[in-house]
């Protein structure tokens, strides 16, 4: 085979009222606007609105390039186009190739006729995405969406949905060849896909099948499996008709729980035509039974899936790289994570995002592209909608670490939830048909090892609501702080609390000092249901006694920052802490696409919220708790790690300057990856003398759980004393070393000055008078960044 590479820089994009600019491939008119000095950031102060009317323009996109003869020789000539956003027409050489309408299609026309020795000139025309959804309302009707259609109506079209704007996002369109573009010409059989199936895996041997796509006749070819170390597993001649054994298979295994380790499957064919994938020999299977139980269990084991839900890694994902999106991931991990949930509102990710998951071993939610709102059923649609799932699950089936397959997000809640059955046409579709038929039928043909969950959240019944705490998965959005205690849902695939982006963020956003600003400059980022009247007023003053007009703004940013990190560990611990009955916890966001409010851990530079921090403590495989389990307090330790642990538990009842009032010491041991310890605390250590001056510590080793009687208002929190020693160790190493003098409340080490950096805030620690806690920051220069620590003691003084 031979390739021509389109993708680049050399394109042109222009519209009516635009003259050409260069452009790349891939990328999108945004991008193209940005880098030729036409449209702002959207990022910046009126950014967003300056954009507005690319997604009203059509836009033309140009490139020319050059072929030899020879190529005329090979039989099939394609213009391969991996995605392209949206709507419009392919043009060669003034000839109309193909009409698209899908981004999540790719696309192979074969150009024989079009294409010409020398010079070529390819034009893909691109109708502006917010017109063209409009004008499909007025073909096919109008029907609920999210936000009650003020983003536009998104659901006619098979586009990102998102990209129409979200309650954690701006509205921005994109138009543009979101995906490789190249010209393959070649002759005889192509070898389309190769998708192993593994059926049955443990230590021993392994059962696998394996299926080659194949795009022309059928033709004799062999297949080899080899593991890394280049050994052969298995080899077969001839297409393999039958099941594979493998004795001693190198298992792939999540996160904690043993090496995901990757073989690789290569195929040859008669004509010598090659292929080769990485994948890995895993079982995925989803119980979930009469009981409601809702548990994912790998190479027979189950699973409690710690994570986060995942979002685009950018604002304009089509020019985005593995160098956007390896860190967030590696983020992820380093927040104990162990699944991702790649979420319905946006795009089926890259091939090398799925492969990073593979290496790392973290495990991925894969939903359908659908996210709330009702679809369309007609017959065209529901074309695009089948040949965008069998595109995808081709693409994506050999990928050990996609653990299930889902529907889409939130539609089937938001039909029996938000009052769209009561006011929409009777008339028009739901989409029902796609998540209860199409789709899994689909999954069953194309990838009939993985399991298929016909959305989020779904209680297994289109007879019960979706969302119902006591089967399948639920989206816990009604329930805050101590309120989750009320409830433990089987799996909670979406919570979180809303949070200011990092200071040092919203200053390059808004290039001003973050002391020159108020809470109010920040009104046109929030998106969020009731804004901030909702979303903090009532947390600030119920935990701290604030009020927003009292506060300056670094102040507010810690407070609501701090906010989260206390909402999120609560969730965490408290659900991890209910295993087996809840076997997920994932976290809505991972990440973030613009300086707005959202409940992301990570903003959009990369830099971490303290809620970040708190995660990472509740999803330590060896997590530590002290939660209200039935009638008492009791201190749970939950072994999600690969190994047995031992030791000694301290608990202790102490006042606010370490005093020690009660104590107890447990010795334990606890197996490997379902391990559990509970113990209830005695009379003694549970109640409290004085509930505004005490608080219970759970020691093991040098990790610490503590628990507060009070909320931070009526405690009697002292002034926060301490030192801070910080010592430079070679241009690329600083030792922080902070000591307590006072009782400190969830401290935070911030940085500041930095011009570019990954981690603005170190560490959640809550210390006793004398206690140390030392950070050690690697890979950048401190220079005179300033540090500083916040706590929540003085939120209260």
């Amino acid at each position: 085979m031979k390739t021509i590479s389109l993708a680049g820089s050399n394109w042109t994009v222009e519209s009516i009222e635009h003259a050409p600019v260069p452009a790349q491939v891939p990328g999108c008119v945004h991008d193209a606007l940005l880098n030729a000095g036409l449209i702002p950031d959207p990022d910046a102060i009126g950014g967003e609105s300056a954009q507005a009317f690319v997604g009203h323009a059509d836009w033309v996109w140009c490139t020319e390039f050059e072929v030899e003869s020879e190529l005329f020789e090979c039989e099939r000539l394609e213009l391969c186009l991996d995605s392209v956003d949206t709507t419009g027409t392919v043009e060669l050489n003034g000839q109309v190739l193909a009409q698209l309408n899908s981004q999540f299609t790719p696309h192979r026309l074969e150009v024989r006729q079009a294409l010409r020795p020398g010079a070529n000139h390819l034009v893909v025309r691109l109708r502006g995405t917010l017109d063209e959804a409009k004008r499909l309302e007025t073909i096919h009707g109008t029907r609920p969406v999210n936000a009650d259609g003020a983003w536009g109506p998104f659901s006619q079209m098979r586009k990102s949905a998102c990209n129409f704007g979200w309650d954690w996002g701006p509205c921005c369109p994109t138009c543009g060849l979101a995906g490789d573009v190249r010209l393959e010409c070649f002759s005889g059989t192509r070898i389309a896909g190769i998708r192993l199936h593994c059926h049955r895996a443990d230590p021993n041997e392994a059962e696998v099948s394996i299926d080659v796509d194949l795009d022309g006749d059928s033709v004799e070819h062999s297949i080899q499996l080899i593991d890394d170390s280049g050994r052969e597993l298995t080899a077969v001649d001839g297409p393999s008709q039958g099941r594979l054994q493998i004795r001693n298979p190198p298992l792939w295994w999540p996160r904690d729980l043993g090496d995901p380790k990757l073989i690789t499957v290569r195929v040859r064919l008669a004509n010598g035509a090659t292929a080769e994938v990485r994948t890995g020999l895993r079982t995925s299977r989803l119980i979930h039974d009469s009981d409601g139980r809702f548990v994912l269990e790998i190479n027979g084991e189950p699973v409690f899936c710690r994570g986060a839900n995942w979002i685009p890694a950018r604002l304009f994902p089509h020019g985005q790289s593995i160098e956007d999106v390896a860190p967030l991931l590696s983020d992820a991990c380093e927040a104990n994570m162990n699944m991702i949930r790649v979420w319905g509102g946006g795009l089926y990710e890259p091939d090398w995002f799925y492969e990073r998951c593979d290496e790392l071993g973290l495990m991925v939610w894969q939903d359908f592209m659908f996210a709330c709102a009702t679809y369309p059923e007609h017959e065209s649609f529901k074309m695009l909608v089948e040949q965008e799932a069998r595109a995808q699950v081709a693409r994506l089936a050999h990928h050990p670490s996609i653990m299930l397959w889902c529907g889409g997000n939130e539609d089937l809640l938001a039909w029996y939830s938000w009052g769209w059955r009561e006011r929409m046409d009777p008339k028009l579709s739901v989409g029902i048909d796609y998540w209860t038929r199409l789709l899994p039928e689909i999954c069953c043909e194309l990838d009939a090892t993985r399991p298929y969950w016909v959305e989020s959240p779904f209680s297994g019944s289109l007879e019960q609501h979706p969302n119902d705490p006591d089967t399948g998965d639920r989206h816990v959005w009604d329930l805050k702080f101590e309120q989750l205690r009320t409830q433990v849902p089987r799996f909670a695939s979406e919570f979180g609390h809303q949070a200011p982006p990092c200071a040092a963020t919203i200053e390059q956003a808004f290039d001003q000092s973050i002391d020159s600003l108020q809470p109010a400059d920040l009104a046109d980022r929030q998106r969020a249901w009731g804004g901030d009247e909702v979303q903090y007023e009532p947390f600030l003053e119920d935990w701290f006694g604030l009020r927003t007009d009292a506060i300056d703004l670094p102040g507010w940013i810690w407070a609501c920052q701090l906010l989260q990190a206390r909402a999120m560990r609560t969730a965490c611990s408290w659900y991890r802490a209910n295993q087996p009955r809840c076997e997920g916890a994932l976290i809505w966001q991972l990440n973030d696409v613009w300086t707005g409010h959202s409940w992301s851990l990570v903003d959009v530079e990369r830099r971490r919220k303290p809620a970040f921090h708190a995660v990472r403590e509740a999803f330590n495989p060896l997590g530590m708790y002290l939660e209200p389990l039935g009638e008492s307090l009791c201190f749970v330790l939950i072994n999600g790690s690969n190994r047995e642990h031992a030791g000694t538990v301290h608990l202790e009842r102490v006042t606010f300057s370490g005093k020690v009032l009660a104590s107890r010491q447990e010795q334990f041991s606890i197996p490997p990856r379902r391990g559990r310890l509970h113990i209830d605390l005695p009379a003694s250590i549970a109640i409290p003398e004085d509930p505004s001056a005490e608080l219970i510590v759970a020691h093991l080793g040098d990790r610490a759980v503590h628990h507060f009687f009070q909320k931070d208002r009526t405690l009697a929190l002292p002034e926060p004393e301490f030192e801070l020693e910080v010592k430079g160790e070679g241009r690329h190493r600083t030792a922080i070393e902070l000591t307590a003098r006072s009782l400190l409340s969830d401290a935070c080490i911030l940085i500041d000055g930095l011009p570019s950096v990954v981690n603005e805030s170190f560490g959640l620690f809550t210390l006793l008078p004398g206690q140390r806690q030392s950070i050690e920051v690697t890979g950048q220069w401190l220079g005179d960044a300033r540090v500083r620590v916040r706590t929540a003691n003085e939120l209260v003084q």
